[in-house]
């Protein structure tokens, strides 16, 4: 992870009972997770740092943070802290509500029903979070379902399950989503029964005035043991453009008709504009069993902001008769720049189909 575009203050809070805080540094812990924030550029805050009340969520955390998370909450909440929690999610504060731990069910769904979701009263074991790029694994889970009934199963939205890189910053915070997981067991846990284990909701983020209540049913991969694991989906939650919504803006062929003469050599051009903000740096890969037909005259150029330049390739038919080829090149792009904003280690790539057509 590296510097994000839009710093936040987030607070932990423990005035519910259910995060151990930061300064435990064993594989449960969460000091990893705070001091990877906080390399973010955000400050990350809990009540023992800041010497808050430990008996309720103060008033001023409500104003001085865009982001309050709560994890597995043993105290129930007040209706004042209930009714305060929504009013400032109106207008403008996100809470992340994180729940895997049973006994904290009730609690967490007095803030949650006031939604329209609910964490069921069962228990997933051994969870792929596939949504997720490296489809981690996570020993239990706590699933969501919505509506006023809770025998349903299944939640009323639509479920989606988008690549993450793909969502976009705008996308997040106006549209309401879920996520889905699988497991090889599910079960009741108040009458012990065995119930369906695939295609449970294990997230939802529901958009509210100007902000917004995300709901997770497992905190695993934010413990110091699973941070690696969890890195893309901790993204995702505090909503970090630098590294998931972020996308260089180039403009370019997105595919290539190569015409040329049976048995001759033709050049062709592949024009580019840098529409971005910081200068990228290109890259186009051909397949190796392409490479001696398609060369092209510069695989690596740099594009300053607004720069327009056009790339040559060289296609070298093979002189067989009616031969014809296809394929894809692939396309690299690189942020360059000193800014810590952007993560300028990453590479965005995009394929390129091309096909050739012999001119008779």
């Amino acid at each position: 992870m590296a510097g994000s575009v839009h710093a936040s203050n987030i607070y932990f809070d423990e005035s519910t009972q259910g995060f151990p805080g930061f300064l435990n540094q064993g594989p449960a812990g969460f000091s990893f997770l705070k001091s990877t924030l906080e390399g973010e550029g955000h400050n990350v805050d809990d009540a023992l740092e800041k010497n808050f009340n430990l008996g309720r969520i103060p008033d001023k955390v409500k104003k001085g943070y865009q982001y309050i998370v709560i994890i597995n909450p043993i105290r129930p909440l007040d209706a004042d802290e209930i009714t305060n929690i929504t009013s400032n999610i109106n207008a403008g504060i996100h809470i992340i509500l994180i729940c895997d731990n049973p006994s904290a069910i009730q609690n967490a769904n007095q803030l949650l029903q006031k939604y329209g979701y609910y964490f069921q009263h069962e228990l997933m074991e051994n969870v792929t979070l596939s949504f997720l790029p490296s489809s981690p694994l996570v020993y239990h889970a706590i699933p969501l379902h919505s509506g006023t009934d809770e025998t349903y199963e299944f939640p009323l939205y639509e479920w989606i399950k988008p690549n993450l890189l793909d969502l976009s910053y705008k996308k997040y915070l106006n549209e309401s989503f879920t996520l889905n997981a699988s497991s090889n067991r599910a079960y009741n846990f108040i009458d012990n029964v065995d119930t369906n284990p695939l295609n449970r909701t294990i997230l939802t983020h529901i958009p509210v005035g100007n902000g917004s209540i995300t709901a997770l049913g497992s905190s695993e991969l934010f413990t110091n043991a699973r941070m690696q694991d969890g890195e893309d989906l901790i993204l995702l939650l505090l909503d970090i453009p630098g590294s998931v919504s972020y996308k260089p803006k180039l403009t370019f062929t997105p595919y290539w008709n190569i015409k040329h003469y049976e048995g001759k050599i033709v050049q062709f051009s592949v024009p580019l504009q840098n529409d971005d903000e910081y200068p990228l740096f290109l890259h186009y890969m051909v397949p190796e069993e392409m490479r001696a037909l398609l060369t092209p005259a510069d695989a690596f150029l740099t594009l300053e902001p607004g720069e327009k330049k056009t790339l040559y390739f060289q296609f070298q038919d093979s002189g067989q008769k009616y031969s014809r080829y296809q394929g894809d090149v692939m396309l690299n792009i690189s942020v360059i720049g000193k800014s810590p904003a952007v993560l300028f280690d990453k590479e965005y790539s995009h394929t390129i189909p091309f096909y050739t057509e012999v001119i008779v």
